[in-house]
């Protein structure tokens, strides 16, 4: 029953473990969270700020970014401040950047303080937002003004305010008090409707573009991703279901640092510093390179206006937005923004372009020096400066294609030049109506395009690009030929689903068959008492066929008596204890022949102790290493305790010179700490082409002679390695601070995760620091967390030990970026993003004879169990600015 009891208790462990693998992210979780704030939920759709945040709203800092804090006003209304006046958010579009502003003080009934507001460094008025001149006529004539506002001034009592459309209908003596932003939607219904109200277009508010450095937002958003932020340092983070990563959910962590692909980072969306973001299958000249776009969507920007230009059959077209999804953009001629009196002289011409006009354009005809009598069925729209006077030039809306006569005229024009017109309903065409020549230029009309789609390469967080001519993926990694940057073709959701059966099922078996395996143990003992006698008088006629066994498998190995490792050691004096290993305490030794050594005792009542002895025995029995600590020998199985003798290594651990007792910086300069790294790797790669996992790497477990020469000891926690697996699941043993997070988490032990502990020791040599220290703070407690974060926000050097000389010493600078670099690539949370060992040897092998590269470009042993990066040395120095 307690077996039972066990088996059952060890599996639901197992699951619910590994399924903690896949839990949601607190910071992920907290920014999906609906906004704590009346009407907020109407503003940002699927509760999604970024970049905007605010802690009465629900959503802390990580959620957005700095200069975009909201409030939230009466418990009902969102609200930003921008050059210390309060704003209303009236509506977002995240994806345009664009959101839609109400001066609070039209809303409290009080005189507007926005008066020539122009926005700040982050916020600028939008192309879709216009101006509007108010006036004060209390000594002057309003009567020809289109609308008022009365509103109540802080000291002077109430105030009316004029708006008269035009500044030639405006009565002499009445004061011009500023400008005012409006949506240009509501000043042409002002314009058309003179009994609009002038309250109510205001309050309908104006739109502000922000402008921010999130160049990964796309790419986070397209993973499935939440762009969000480092509270502290205030950088970008994409806040995933399995915790931040630095740009993509489906990004290589080891590149998030390094040295992202140049063409990605090439093709990097980009403005002109006001209308939309630019990427693929556009690109603009001088900012963005060829291979990001189509020559035939080759752009340009205005300077004087901030926005980007389509050069189309010789004309040039302001592009005022842009629909990636829908293939549109919306276009208005340059000419019409420069000239006043605009007079686009070619007609559109689309042949051999991508290019085509949407069907719901009207057409704009204008007539240029046209004779004879017009006919009185069309309504004209004067073109009054067109370079003759004497014969009329004008516009006209018609409904089809004139032919090459005019018409809707008696006589005849020497050109006529048709114009699309952007107009979505019959309103439009009302509005359209009632506008002059100017202004219906200046609506523009609309464009489709056809061209490879992106859609599956940006939702793989990737960028669009060409390559002579044809369409590629341009990947964190490197372009890649097919359209996606995923590696598989499976969803992550379904191969979460079946990783966590497959797993369930794995770990129904494997508990089944632990189960067995330990009755069986169980009974070996039972049988085997002499093995482990407590009386010294045990007679060897009492051992069993599973003894003999152990007999003969300590074949070659000296054998010691109990009496005389107990004398060695002075009867286990406590003052001669080296430390605690793998289930046992070592002690200090002299043998009667001189030799001194360090003795292995093996806790008492531990039930795995008898397994553990063989399992050491067997192990260094057959390893011979000038890095590894050598086996003298062992207890004989008539010895009342179960004992390991090693060989002596006097000069204590690398823990003790790095940040123990004997630390001394003079002893450790950095070279010898370089020394000491490669001959650790040379041991573990030894280890590991052995078939061997340490599985206890830690810097208490390098030993250092008097030459400070590495000696690996404690095999305590070794496993043997299966020859047919790539994992062992066990349950995870190993020491706090040091264990690989995807065994620890999921029980997937592997050679990667001797690399991962690896890596903590390369960060102790290079900061003389613990691995765990409970004084430091939340987030740098373990040693691998304050490397992996001061790394990927450039603070290396604040976490260097200051007596190696990084500040001084060009060549232990370079040597120190370059070791740190490759641990950061070992402390990878997914294993199979680790390098082997035997490349993490090689790479400091290059290292200490002032190679200074970690090319992780492949595994010499042929072991190609996860994607390697390549990296390049000299970005990530430049990355790294350590001054």
């Amino acid at each position: 029953m307690s077996i039972s009891l066990h088996l059952l208790t060890f599996f639901l462990f197992s699951v619910a473990s590994f399924l903690s693998c896949f839990s949601a992210d607190r910071q992920y979780e907290e920014c999906r969270l609906p906004l704590r704030c009346g009407y907020g939920s109407s503003v940002f759709r699927n509760n999604i700020t970024y970049p905007f945040w605010g802690d009465e709203i629900g959503k802390p800092k990580f959620c957005g970014r700095k200069g975009f804090r909201l409030a939230c006003k009466d418990d009902q209304n969102l609200s930003i401040e921008i050059k210390n006046l309060t704003f209303r958010i009236v509506s977002a579009n995240l994806d345009d950047k664009i959101i839609t502003v109400a001066d609070e003080s039209w809303f409290e009934g009080r005189c507007p303080k926005m008066l020539d507001f122009k926005g700040d460094d982050q916020f600028s008025l939008s192309p879709n937002t216009e101006t509007i001149d108010l006036f004060d006529c209390s000594s002057g004539d309003s009567a020809q003004a289109l609308s008022t506002i009365t509103c109540r001034e802080s000291n002077t009592g109430l105030s009316t305010y004029h708006f008269f459309g035009s500044s030639n209908y405006y009565a002499h003596n009445c004061r011009n008090v500023g400008e005012i932003p409006m949506l240009a939607s509501a000043k042409n219904a002002l314009l058309q409707y003179s009994v609009s109200n002038l309250t109510l277009a205001l309050k309908e508010g104006f739109e502000l573009r922000y402008t921010i450095d999130d160049r990964f937002c796309e790419s986070c958003f397209s993973s499935k991703g939440i762009c969000g932020s480092e509270s502290e340092s205030g950088d970008f983070r994409c806040l995933c279901s399995d915790g931040p990563h630095d740009r993509s959910c489906n990004d290589d962590k080891a590149t998030q640092t390094f040295s992202l692909d140049p063409k990605f980072e090439a093709c990097e969306p980009k403005s002109c510093g006001k209308g939309p973001k630019i990427s693929f299958l556009f690109y603009l000249s001088r900012k963005q390179e060829p291979f990001c776009g189509y020559p035939s969507f080759e752009l340009t920007c205005d300077d004087e206006q901030e926005l980007p230009v389509l050069g189309i059959a010789g004309e040039e077209y302001l592009i005022k937005n842009i629909s990636y999804s829908n293939q549109s953009l919306h276009v208005v001629n340059s000419r019409v923004s420069r000239d006043p009196c605009p007079s686009p002289m070619h007609n559109l011409t689309l042949h051999r372009t991508p290019f085509s006009v949407i069907p719901s354009n009207i057409n704009f005809s204008i007539l240029y020096h046209c004779s004879g009598n017009l006919l009185e069925d069309f309504k004209t729209y004067p073109l009054t400066c067109s370079g003759n006077t004497s014969l009329p030039s004008f516009g006209v809306f018609q409904r089809e294609t004139p032919g090459k006569n005019i018409s809707f005229a008696s006589g005849s024009c020497e050109k006529e030049v048709d114009v699309p017109v952007s107009a979505s309903d019959k309103s439009d065409v009302d509005l359209l109506s009632r506008m002059s020549f100017a202004e219906i230029l200046k609506r523009g009309f609309v464009l489709n395009w056809t061209a490879h789609s992106c859609v599956r390469c940006n939702s793989s967080g990737g960028r669009c690009g060409t390559d002579d001519k044809e369409f590629v993926c341009l990947c964190p990694n490197g372009p890649n030929i097919h359209n996606t940057c995923r590696k598989g073709g499976i969803d992550w959701k379904l191969k979460i689903v079946i990783s966590v059966v497959a797993v369930t099922v794995g770990l129904a078996i494997a508990s089944i068959g632990w189960f067995v395996y330990h009755r069986r143990k169980t009974k070996s003992y039972r049988t085997s008492s002499t093995l482990l006698p407590r009386n010294k008088s045990s007679e060897p006629s009492s051992k069993s066929s599973d003894v003999e066994k152990a007999e003969d498998m300590l074949v070659g190995v000296r054998l010691f008596s109990y009496e005389e490792l107990e004398e060695a050691t002075s009867n286990f004096d406590p003052s001669k204890e080296l430390g605690d290993g793998g289930f046992g305490t070592v002690y200090y030794g002299k043998l009667k022949d001189g030799r001194s050594v360090a003795v292995k005792r093996l806790y008492d009542n531990n039930i795995k102790r008898a397994e553990q002895f063989r399992n050491e025995v067997e192990i260094l029995t057959g390893l011979r290493h000038p890095n590894l600590v050598s086996l003298f020998g062992c207890s004989s199985k008539q010895s009342r305790e179960l004992l390991l003798v090693y060989e002596y290594v006097a000069n204590g651990t690398l823990a003790d010179h790095l940040h123990g007792p004997q630390a001394n910086p003079s002893l450790l300069p950095w070279s010898t700490r370089l020394k000491i790294a490669v001959e650790t790797a040379s041991a573990l790669k030894y280890l590991h082409a052995s078939k061997i996992i340490h599985r206890d790497v830690k810097s208490n477990n390098i030993l250092l002679d008097q030459n400070f020469n590495v000696k690996v000891a404690d095999f305590g926690l070794s496993r043997l390695f299966p020859m047919d697996k790539t994992h062992v699941s066990t349950a995870p043993q190993g020491t706090p601070g040091y264990v690989d997070p995807d065994y620890h988490l999921c029980y997937q032990l592997s050679k990667k995760s001797d690399v991962y502990s690896f890596a903590v020791v390369l960060m102790e040599l290079i900061s003389s620091l613990p691995a765990v220290d409970i004084t430091r703070t939340r987030q740098e407690i373990n040693l691998s967390n304050m490397a992996v974060v001061k790394i990927q926000s450039h603070k290396l050097h604040e976490m260097v030990d200051p007596s190696l000389g990084f500040d001084t010493d060009t060549r232990v600078k370079e040597t120190v970026i370059a070791v740190a670099e490759l641990a950061f690539q070992c402390l990878q949370s997914d294993k199979d993003l680790r390098p082997c060992m035997s490349h993490v040897m090689e790479t400091l092998t290059k290292i200490e004879n002032n190679g200074f590269g970690s090319n992780m470009d492949g595994d010499s042993n042929g072991d190609k169990s996860g994607p390697l990066v390549v990296q390049s040395p000299n970005s990530v120095m430049v990355k790294w600015d350590s001054k």
